[in-house]
């Protein structure tokens, strides 16, 4: 769907596939929005669709990486992967075998930074070169190991969050870790993210707000779990604590509302639910708009 000319594109009218088995969560769209990437479940291949031209090119392998000029593909055999690497087109432009990976970024050179299951960092370019950078490392614990069990790509393409049993690695570009907080990722983090929830998903454990950009803790939360932020995750909805709360910067607000049910896109204002009453509130202290007084559904929209 593209929610910007309001289109439609049929995958399986692009790609000739009779009834093709795809799972949403497995799409990807490059930062452009020009090209989607998919697996096929059924044929155990790989799609890129150019969503203009609606035309798609198969590819062997799962799709774990889409770009603006480049998609990489996965086949694992036991302990090593393929990673394949095409152009937009679906034309090969190289090949690579690894220690499998359990996550990784496609970086602007092509290249892929990969973290393997024991914290090794590699990168891996097309051309069949695999470079060791480190490993993950606990500052206070020089002999920690590590079990990595997750990752996401975040502040586009700039950072690489690495999860393990324990806690949560923040990556940059170049594979040097700039911070790690204990815990889990308890927000939603995109490609958009500049900051990132993580701690206990109990509404009684900790957590922190982390700055993506430097990996250093913007906020310490000593209870609650999100419950909406705006788009950059640096402004946070809180639940489960003593009353609903508002993290800003490095500030925690208690609301005096029932709830606090959106948060605008920029963080710079917020709807709280009292009663029936429902009001915008700005960040910044300014009056307060009533926006209804009965139940309604309130989203922040662009005009």
């Amino acid at each position: 769907i593209d929610t910007v000319n309001r289109t439609t594109v049929s995958v399986e009218t692009v790609t000739g596939l009779d009834d093709p088995l795809i799972f949403a969560i497995d799409v990807l769209v490059n930062p452009g929005g020009t090209h989607a990437a998919m697996a096929e479940a059924r044929t155990f291949q790989s799609l890129v669709v150019d969503i203009e031209e609606e035309t798609a090119e198969p590819l062997a392998g799962q799709v774990v990486a889409i770009g603006d000029d480049r998609v990489v593909t996965a086949q694992r055999a036991g302990d090593t992967t393929e990673l394949e690497f095409y152009d937009l087109a679906g034309e090969r432009v190289g090949q690579v075998d690894v220690v499998t990976p359990v996550t990784g970024m496609l970086l602007d050179d092509g290249s892929m930074l990969l973290v393997d299951e024991i914290g090794v960092i590699r990168r891996a370019a097309a051309d069949g070169d695999v470079d060791e950078i480190g490993t993950l490392a606990d500052p206070t614990d020089p002999a920690a190991s590590f079990e990595v069990t997750d990752g996401t790509a975040t502040l586009g393409g700039r950072r690489l969050l690495v999860q393990t049993g324990t806690g949560v690695h923040v990556l940059d570009d170049e594979g040097r870790q700039l911070g790690l907080a204990v815990g889990q990722v308890t927000s939603t983090v995109t490609r958009s993210s500049r900051c990132a929830t993580i701690g206990s998903a109990r509404s009684t454990g900790t957590s922190v707000l982390v700055d993506l950009d430097d990996g250093s803790t913007r906020a310490e939360i000593p209870g609650g779990i999100p419950s909406t932020s705006s788009v950059d995750g640096c402004t946070v909805a809180l639940i489960g604590a003593e009353g609903p709360q508002l993290v800003v910067g490095d500030e925690i607000r208690t609301i005096d509302a029932d709830s606090i049910i959106e948060i605008a896109p920029d963080g710079s204002s917020y709807v709280v639910l009292d009663g029936r009453d429902s009001e915008l509130v700005s960040v910044e202290g300014d009056d307060n708009v009533e926006v209804a007084d009965e139940p309604t559904v309130i989203r922040f929209a662009q005009r």
